[in-house]
């Protein structure tokens, strides 16, 4: 596993059936407010994965994930970041963009180990917030069949 990130927090670039990416921020400045670092090297590395999907497009899937967190990742300025960025650097090899639910399932993990999770507090998203978010990147100007919504919901 090569661990990178193309805007916030942590990536996974994985190699399973293809190439996938998770990302939470699509602006640096937020990216270093999050992470204390910037995400040169990180872009780059998603540059890198890029020229080899584009080199080898008979097999090699590149799939984008984007965890919606409340009062972090899941705006509106975000997602349009996010899509000007893969349609400036990934145009036509992303096959698909998954935005992924805020799960708070770790804050436990953190209370255990004495360590404060910033984002303790923070609700999952309504069923109708994770779909109006998949609308908003439909709606971003990339191939809206691209776009999946997965995770669990708050009830409601």
């Amino acid at each position: 596993m090569l661990t990178a990130l193309p805007f916030a927090l942590t990536t996974r670039l994985v190699y399973q059936k293809g190439w996938r990416s998770s990302n939470r921020s699509a602006h640096d400045n937020r990216h270093r407010a999050l992470t204390g670092q910037d995400n040169e090297a990180i872009l780059q590395a998603l540059r890198s994965v890029r020229d080899q999907v584009a080199g080898d497009a008979s097999s090699t899937r590149l799939w984008i994930r984007t965890p919606l967190i409340p009062g972090a990742t899941a705006t509106r300025e975000n997602l349009e970041g996010l899509r000007a960025w893969l349609a400036a650097h990934l145009d036509g090899l992303v096959e698909r963009w998954e935005l992924c639910a805020f799960n708070n399932l770790c804050r436990d993990k953190y209370r255990r180990l004495g360590l404060e999770w910033q984002f303790a507090t923070a609700p999952l998203l309504s069923g109708e917030e994770l779909s109006r978010w998949a609308g908003i990147a439909r709606q971003s100007g990339v191939p809206p069949e691209i776009v999946i919504a997965s995770g669990a919901t708050r009830p409601e």
